[in-house]
């Protein structure tokens, strides 16, 4: 096994986990919101410091998951330059996109 299959296994690896972490957030939120209603529809009352800190908590992670995919996407693209697998035609043409 070479250096660039462990690179791209160890890529495949960090896509997992962090999939699977995004979606055990979002599992963890969809409970908790859940939960809150029941609690809110039994007492009338809902703990509203802890819902913003954990939907912010949760935002910051999510951003900084695609910041993490963004980052491995140019490194990515960084090693099959290197490798000379792709030529620089071929990188202009997967970055320009038309808006």
């Amino acid at each position: 096994m070479g250096k660039r299959d462990k690179q791209e296994n160890g890529i495949k690896k960090a896509l997992r986990f962090s999939k699977s972490v995004i979606i055990t957030m979002f599992v963890m939120l969809i409970a908790y919101v859940v939960t809150i209603l029941v609690i809110f529809a039994i007492t009338g009352n809902e703990p509203i410091t802890l819902t913003e800190n954990l939907f912010g908590f949760f935002s910051a992670e999510g951003g900084f998951l695609a910041v993490i995919k963004v980052a491995e996407g140019i490194a990515e693209k960084v090693c099959k330059r290197k490798d000379g697998k792709q030529s620089e035609a071929e990188i202009k043409e997967e970055t320009d996109y038309e808006y």
